[in-house]
């Protein structure tokens, strides 16, 4: 049951950091020993702490390759510029709903 996945502080901070490195909801209930199905189910609820937790994580490590990418674009790499230019475009405002 829900109960079994411990809503620590720790836990989402483990959370957090394991979506950061990129590891899938199944790979982060596997390490954190916990039923997978369960945990998917919350992890994928947008009002759920652990929802929460994973995609902050998930976004932090989004912010860290943009920033390289941007940082790469700006040295005068090529590829790194055209996908700057798509992530530019990703984030205009007025392509935002």
């Amino acid at each position: 049951n829900m109960a079994t996945i411990n809503l620590t502080k720790e836990n989402l901070d483990s959370i957090r950091e394991l979506a950061s490195c990129a590891m899938s909801i199944k790979e982060v209930a596997i390490i954190l020993g916990v039923d997978e199905k369960e945990f998917k189910v919350l992890a994928t609820d947008p009002t759920t702490e652990i929802y929460k937790a994973y995609k902050a994580g998930e976004l932090e490590t989004k912010a860290k390759i943009n920033k390289a990418i941007v940082k790469m674009a700006e040295r005068g790499s090529n590829p790194a510029q055209i996908m700057a230019k798509k992530l530019l475009e990703h984030t205009n405002i007025e392509n935002q709903d």
